[in-house]
């Protein structure tokens, strides 16, 4: 049976990674405040799909996306584009852990060798900023 903290453990560990390894991205997670920032990354993670190959073992696959914010510069045209270039170097394979970072290593999501880029441009031409999706689908195999 599978644990009912298992997709907890999954969105939890997602975001931790993507915080941890952010370097100059500007990441947010589900619980920090972003009203006041001007540029920002958010974590998306879709439902993850779980399916039983044979007892007790398990295959999962997920989607993960960063949305990606980025006021227009006058002074430096391509900060969008490198904020993209982050996030794109961060779809990396995942380790999922049960209790944050210590012995409690679950699995490891492993990213899809396609990386897609959504660009959306100027969602609104008064807010005078980018938007774009970078996105992966996951999978991995556990036992329960």
């Amino acid at each position: 049976m599978l644990d009912p903290n298992c997709y907890r453990w999954i969105v939890s560990s997602i975001n931790k990674y993507f915080y941890d390894n952010r370097g100059t991205l500007n990441v947010i997670v589900e619980d920090q405040d972003w009203e006041d920032r001007t540029a920002y990354t958010i974590v998306r993670t879709g439902e993850p799909k779980f399916i039983e190959t044979t007892k007790g073992d398990w295959y999962v696959s997920l989607t993960v996306n960063l949305l990606i914010y980025t006021p227009n510069s006058a002074t430096d045209l391509y900060v969008h584009k490198e904020q993209v270039g982050m996030a794109q170097a961060l779809m990396r394979n995942i380790g999922i852990y049960k209790y944050g970072d210590d012995d409690s290593y679950y699995f490891c999501l492993i990213a899809n060798r396609t990386t897609n880029i959504l660009p959306f441009g100027m969602p609104d031409s008064a807010l005078k900023a980018d938007q774009t999706v970078v996105e992966n689908k996951y999978n991995g195999t556990f036992e329960e």
